[in-house]
């Protein structure tokens, strides 16, 4: 199963009307709705790419904007701030 096909049936599984007493469904919600922002983060985005310069890399992170500088070679495979997966390929530096 991919992780995109999870994200679907998961976003049906969110009540749309609970009512007030119905706390153990609320909690469910909740913990969907939190499974739900973990797996986003997990398929790859593509880094904006800032600037190259002499061997570094300095990109910002698609889902939360965090500017990153460092080592062409030794750049993330995910955001240090959200954890969010990142995909390089393509991406020449």
């Amino acid at each position: 199963m991919e992780i995109k096909e999870a994200m679907e049936i998961l976003e049906k599984d969110i009540h749309t009307e609970v009512p007030k007493a119905a706390i153990s469904a609320r909690k469910h919600d909740a913990a969907v709705r939190i499974a739900l922002v973990a797996l986003k983060k997990q398929i790859p985005v593509k880094p904006i790419i800032l600037d190259v310069l002499n061997g570094d890399i300095d990109y910002t992170c698609l889902l939360c904007g965090k500017n990153v500088v460092s080592d062409a070679e030794s750049r993330s495979n995910y955001c240090g701030k959200c954890g969010c997966k990142f995909d390089w390929s393509g991406i020449d530096a």
